[in-house]
């Protein structure tokens, strides 16, 4: 019966599988991520993967391997499904650290983002040249800074597990700030940050302002349709007191723009329900300022304007 239902959780899990597109290479069953992970399971040592996650999801992965290891000591089929069932684990919680979506492993061959593929190879060999071709002289000297703190950390990323994770979080910033300087808004891009804002809508609503912390920055501030200006935590205090009081939210005609690692993201928003006794129901336009940090888009700042009724 445990074997069915392992074998039932693996079968789900690649139902999600998304066809071979340019990708983030962390993804892929030929990337960094997988490739540690096996090299854990032929050691029976989890230990060269924990640099892949952050401290607080170790607890998971630790339980994901040993499950892995139980299970593929089962039979030939079960040892397949194991591994997989522990590549999936780990590559999904290393993505969900980033503050990106996962949506499954990609096959080995899986195309990569030419940006992300020209920061590997300098990764590997120590030279970043090539990569400042046609920069700013202020950009270049930023993507030149965050090569060397790489190639630092990289020097005692085998020596400790958080050695690891300081290098790993490197070349994150690395990889994407290069990968992904100047892109289009391609639809994941779009899809990830529409999520946002409907996780965001969704949580005033709820007033669950845990939620709307994370997708918030700490310098985030907000600028209302009577143009006052309110930061973080006072915007959060309303929401929780039930003195801004959604009962529904309609979101639609979004549009995005990117540039580097800030996205400028424009939308149509029908809000139902008030503020103190006054109503705010109505259709507004507006804006939201989201920054890719360490991997993760936060938004630092947004502005409704009403939508005069004719």
């Amino acid at each position: 019966m445990k074997m069915k239902l392992f074998v039932a959780i693996i079968i789900v899990g690649f139902v999600g599988l998304c066809p071979p597109r340019a990708a983030a290479h962390c993804d892929t069953m030929d990337g960094p991520i997988v490739t540690a992970a096996k090299q854990a399971i032929a050691k029976n040592d989890v230990t060269p993967v924990l640099k892949w996650v952050k401290k607080e999801a170790e607890p998971e992965i630790r339980a994901a391997f040993a499950k892995s290891l139980a299970v593929r000591k089962q039979s030939a089929e079960a040892k397949e499904l194991a591994d997989l069932y522990f590549f999936e684990a780990l590559v999904r919680v290393h993505r969900a650290g980033e503050g990106e979506p996962y949506t499954g492993l990609k096959p080995v061959g899986t195309p990569v983002e030419p940006g992300i593929a020209a920061a590997d190879k300098a990764i590997a060999s120590g030279k970043v040249d090539d990569l400042l071709k046609g920069l700013s002289e202020g950009e270049a000297a930023r993507v030149r800074q965050q090569f060397q703190r790489v190639m630092e950390t990289k020097k005692r990323a085998e020596e400790t597990v958080e050695a690891g994770r300081e290098y790993v979080e490197a070349c994150v910033q690395f990889i994407h700030h290069v990968g992904h300087e100047n892109e289009a808004a391609g639809p994941e891009i779009e899809q990830t940050l529409q999520k946002l804002e409907r996780q965001w809508a969704d949580a005033v609503k709820r007033r669950d302002v845990e939620t709307i912390s994370r997708i918030q920055s700490d310098d985030f501030e907000f600028i209302g349709p009577t143009s006052a200006l309110w930061p973080k935590d006072r915007a959060l205090d309303a929401i929780k007191s039930g003195r801004l009081d959604i009962s529904a939210f309609e979101l639609d005609e979004f549009k995005v723009r990117l540039n580097g690692e800030t996205a400028v993201v424009h939308y149509r928003v029908t809000w139902h329900g008030s503020f103190g006794d006054t109503d705010v129901s109505g259709p507004q336009r507006a804006t939201d300022v989201f920054v890719r940090r360490d991997g993760r888009w936060q938004c630092v700042a947004s502005q409704t304007t009403r939508i005069s009724q004719p």
